[in-house]
């Protein structure tokens, strides 16, 4: 099995993460993600960039270890996900507290993330209303926003996002492989969020514990 294909992979280095700490980075590595392979050229185009610019970020990611360079194919150089960045990539802080840049770094990656991804979620929204109210009521499920507050402990947590995760992996072949793709489908971006609400109380003990 290509490792490029393996399990989610997590870093805490807060170097690696802030090289991730941008849109266009993000965007390109998505967007190879969803080609396996893509040329600065094929990026800037995609993604409404210059080819400088493409390059540039492309460069950044191999220096940190998320692309490299693929087979040429003729003239073109194209750029692939390495093998020690799968396509599922986690970061977490320095829990052991030894380095407290990471917990920063972890921070602006996750606003940047949540933001962009708010903003293509809201996006889609207007485009679903804009359609209904023009008469064209696709029969296809649009967006969908679901939100649930629940009382868990520690470890139901450490489930719970695990849960989340096993989502999208349900889906991982069709995504690595385009021939698996069955007729109608189409990319639809599924993002999760989960934490504990920062100004909620915790739960008292019962009487049995007191």
């Amino acid at each position: 099995m290509d490792e490029r294909t393996t399990p989610q992979a997590r870093t805490s280095d807060p170097e690696r993460i802030r090289a991730l700490t941008h849109p266009v980075r993000i965007a390109i590595l998505e967007l190879i993600d969803a080609r396996r392979q893509a040329t600065a050229t094929e990026c800037a185009e995609a993604l409404d960039e210059t080819v400088a610019n493409c390059s540039f970020h492309l460069r950044t990611l191999e220096r940190y270890g998320f692309v490299e360079r693929a087979e040429p194919i003729g003239r073109l150089r194209p750029w692939r996900r390495t093998v020690s960045s799968p396509r599922s990539f986690g970061v977490d802080p320095d829990r052991a507290g030894a380095d407290p840049a990471s917990t920063h770094a972890v921070v602006e990656l996750a606003a940047m993330t949540a933001s962009r991804d708010a903003d293509r979620f809201i996006a889609s929204m207007r485009a679903e209303a804009e359609r209904y109210t023009s008469g064209d009521r696709d029969t296809d499920p649009g967006p969908s926003l679901l939100k649930t507050m629940a009382w868990v402990t520690p470890e139901e947590a450490d489930e719970l996002v695990e849960q989340l995760g096993q989502i999208g992996e349900a889906f991982r072949a069709r995504r690595d492989d385009p021939a698996l793709r069955p007729p109608g489908a189409r990319l639809w971006n599924i993002v999760s969020m989960a934490s504990p609400d920062p100004g909620g109380p915790a739960s008292e003990p019962s009487p049995e514990e007191g």
